[in-house]
């Protein structure tokens, strides 16, 4: 979904969970231009997950702290800044097989910091399964 004032960007998401636990930790990272300004959002969440019957689609929902660092160049100048935010995600995973399947996400971003404005990533990517 292509927005008004949307860019591109790249990101990274690793997960760790238990296959006994509904639980789960994630590390979330991304990278995107804006502009002149350049944002590096860096999250630590705590999920839950839940799948559906036959254990092919997985929900997961998550919220917890990071880090956004802040970059605007102008010519020969720039200025950078990193701020403590605060992250939440939900979206849903599908299973090809047992190691690889595929998954959509949203993410909300807001630096702690008088003025902020509120950043939403939608994305979506493959998933990979390293454990056993």
């Amino acid at each position: 979904m292509i927005t008004s004032g949307s860019v591109p960007g790249g990101g990274v998401n690793l997960t760790l969970n238990r296959a006994d636990s509904p639980l789960a930790f994630g590390i979330t990272g991304e990278y995107y231009k804006k502009g002149a300004g350049t944002n590096v959002p860096i999250g630590v969440v705590g999920m839950y997950q839940a799948s559906n019957e036959s254990g092919k689609a997985t929900f997961f929902l998550g919220a917890g702290p990071g880090l956004i660092h802040l970059k605007t160049s102008i010519g020969a100048f720039s200025a950078s800044t990193t701020k403590a935010m605060a992250t939440g995600l939900a979206g849903v995973r599908l299973s090809l097989n047992e190691k690889i399947g595929v998954f959509v996400k949203g993410q909300f971003y807001r630096a702690l910091t008088s003025g902020a404005k509120n950043s939403l990533s939608i994305g979506g990517g493959i998933a990979i399964n390293l454990g056993s």
